[in-house]
């Protein structure tokens, strides 16, 4: 969102960013615990988790369903009201199971389809080509009775004596000829429309194809597109955050080449809800992505971890690197102060950078890292960056 954008807003709504440049703020701490002990709150995270993977926009009902679990998960405050929730995650991961399912035998039923008209145009185009051949064949038949009652005019013509008898002969030869050459005329005509009226309906079938391909393909996108970003914020889902860090940190081991992740979320963002209710909390987490996006390379990746939390990738990017990064996220949206029926309200995050290492053993283990730190600059104070 730039400033121009800014410009065009009502009073009420705009945000203003007064420049406000700060150093990269790092605060070790020597036993921080953590904030994923006892396992009410790791069951919780797992939830959450779960949660967060399944909050795709495949129907304004569904995504409803996802947003009060989500809701209902963070309340929970002892393994009871976890379990009790159970039943409702399981209903909601059928659903989801269900209706992605139905969309991929949606689009192998519709292939199928187009294999069976396709080739039940092979087979209209292969009967025209029969009829084509047997109209050349009657077609030569004509020719071949033309010819023979031209022969048999002559014959007769060499044959007559008298001048009364050549007349009769041609008067006859000529009718004959003239039936034939009206056949000949109605065949041509017939075969001539049958031909153009067979084009005209594989013209028409083509194109009814072409159609629903692109329907399809619309549709595929679609989907795609909905299950790669999440459809509050824009950011991409952590579906495909694990994907993708799963091949850096193959290509970490393989070639040995750095990157990094910066983990982040709003700090006091409850509080956000409470005062102003979820419309606004759900806004200010896009304009937070939304100035967020510029800031990063075409090669990075931000996605939402869970909730207010957001995870992003920094491909070729050591920790140091990493952390000056962080700091232009952080200067930015401190810088950011959003307007509600004309009251300001600051919006800060504390962020947290890791870099891969040969002890990340698995794409887990960078995260809890990075988690880590974000749990050190949120103790020192918060709106600020810590390094791990």
């Amino acid at each position: 969102m730039n400033d121009n954008s800014d410009r065009s807003r009502p009073a009420s709504d705009r945000v203003a960013k007064p420049p406000r440049p700060s150093a990269v703020q790092t605060k070790p701490v020597e036993a921080a615990p953590s904030r994923n002990s006892g396992p009410a709150i790791d069951l919780k995270e797992a939830y959450l988790g779960l949660a967060a993977k399944l909050e795709v926009d495949l129907s304004d009902n569904y995504l409803r369903l996802v947003t009060d679990l989500k809701t209902d998960i963070q309340r929970c405050q002892d393994p009871t009201e976890l379990l009790a929730i159970h039943p409702r995650l399981e209903a909601v991961l059928q659903q989801y199971t269900e209706q992605v399912n139905r969309e991929r035998r949606s689009q192998v039923a519709f292939v199928a389809e187009v294999a069976h008209k396709l080739k039940e145009l092979e087979g209209r185009l292969a009967a025209s080509l029969d009829r084509f051949q047997d109209g050349v064949q009657i077609k030569a038949g004509l020719d071949d009775n033309l010819d023979q009652n031209l022969a048999s005019l002559q014959e007769a013509l060499h044959d007559a004596r008298r001048l009364e008898d050549i007349k009769q002969t041609v008067l006859d030869r000529l009718t004959t000829l003239q039936e034939a050459l009206d056949q000949r005329r109605q065949f041509d005509q017939s075969l001539e429309g049958q031909v153009q009226n067979e084009i005209t309906r594989f013209r028409d079938r083509l194109h009814g194809l072409q159609e629903e391909l692109s329907r399809v393909e619309a549709e595929k996108k679609s989907l795609a597109h909905k299950l790669q970003f999440d459809p509050l914020t824009g950011a991409y889902t952590r579906s495909t955050f694990e994907d993708r860090l799963g091949q850096e940190l193959d290509r970490f081991r393989r070639y040995q080449h750095p990157f990094s992740v910066i983990m982040f979320d709003v700090d006091h963002f409850k509080r956000v809800n409470d005062t102003y209710g979820h419309p606004i909390g759900d806004r200010c987490l896009r304009e937070i992505i939304e100035r967020v996006k510029p800031l990063l390379r075409r090669t990075d990746l931000v996605a939402r971890y869970g909730g207010e939390e957001f995870i992003v990738i920094l491909p070729e990017t050591e920790k140091q690197q990493g952390a000056v990064a962080a700091e232009k996220l952080r200067s930015t949206i401190e810088a950011t102060e959003f307007l509600v029926q004309g009251q300001r309200f600051p919006v800060t995050i504390s962020l947290g950078v890791a870099e891969a290492g040969p002890l990340d053993f698995g794409p887990e283990d960078l995260v809890r890292r990075a988690d880590k730190a974000l749990y050190q600059a949120k103790e020192a104070g918060r709106n600020r960056v810590a390094v791990l």
